[in-house]
């Protein structure tokens, strides 16, 4: 092949590349600004009487927020809306683009306000916005600034010891029988499923990773990792017994699920009642 001809190719490739990346944005309504990553920002509407906070919000969940209001309004949801009114107490979320094109946010509980050029609209979205941003922000929130906030659905436990570090792909697990659990117990008898893709096998579990507190027992559950490259079905995966020996009694503490204590395993529907698989 001659070296122009080479040439040809490859300006060819880059060209095309140019164009399905601008149909990829114009589909979504949303034209790329230069330096729209780096100031995304999220304000804390909560007080009177001193500052809210403001923090930076990451470049990929800012552009998730604006994707989901603009297929939303495409599909002809939303209403319009009076504005949020002042006053005490929390009244949302407020985000903020550098891209003029984007409208503030003010994500709620259970909506998001857009504020666009014709007026205040409200899209009810089951707090998919707002869950998103306070995982985002979760650990970068005074205390005082998350005791006041509400919660979500599943709320974060109270972890009261760090959390293991991973040693495999994720599991998670239930107790076999809760009500054979007691304070004096010395061992439990656990069910663990994987939670990635496997064609419903879960495989070889990893020998479980302990996390003692004075109130908490926090229970790592990872599997095997996949063979990287093949695909596979996602019927559900069986749950594979293991017993834990705890090496001492369980003492009055509760027993927590290291999965399904922080995102994104909180989100997830084996979550769903959140992370404590046992209360004393």
């Amino acid at each position: 092949m001659s070296p122009r001809r080479r040439v040809e190719i490859v300006v060819g490739v880059a060209v095309f590349a140019l164009v399905v990346g601008a149909w990829w944005l114009l589909r979504h309504d949303r034209v790329a600004t230069p330096g729209a990553a780096a100031g995304y920002r999220v304000e804390v509407d909560l007080f009177s009487g001193r500052d809210n906070p403001v923090l930076p919000l990451e470049p990929g969940v800012a552009e998730e927020l604006w994707l989901l209001v603009a297929d939303q309004r495409a599909a002809g949801e939303g209403a319009p809306a009076e504005p949020t009114p002042g006053g005490l107490g929390f009244r949302g979320l407020v985000v903020t683009s550098p891209n003029p094109d984007d409208p503030p946010l003010r994500l709620l509980p259970d909506a998001v306000e857009v504020n666009g050029t014709d007026g205040v609209h409200r899209l009810a979205d089951g707090g998919l916005a707002y869950t998103r941003v306070y995982d985002a922000l979760h650990d970068h929130l005074d205390a005082d600034v998350l005791a006041a906030l509400p919660p979500t659905d599943p709320a974060w436990p109270d972890v009261h010891t760090p959390l293991p570090d991973a040693v495999g792909s994720p599991g998670s697990w239930v107790l076999a029988d809760p009500a054979a659990v007691t304070a004096a117990s010395t061992s439990l008898d656990l069910l663990v499923t994987r939670v990635e893709c496997s064609g419903g096998v879960t495989g070889e579990v990893l020998p479980p990773v302990l996390a003692w507190a004075d109130d908490q027992l926090l229970i790592r559950t990872d599997v095997a990792p996949l063979p990287p490259g093949q695909p596979r079905t996602c019927p559900g995966n069986d749950a594979v017994a293991v017993t834990v020996d705890l090496g001492r009694p369980l003492g009055e503490r509760a027993l927590l699920d290291v999965y399904c204590a922080r995102p994104p395993g909180l989100r997830f529907a084996m979550c769903a009642e959140g992370a404590v698989r046992w209360r004393p």
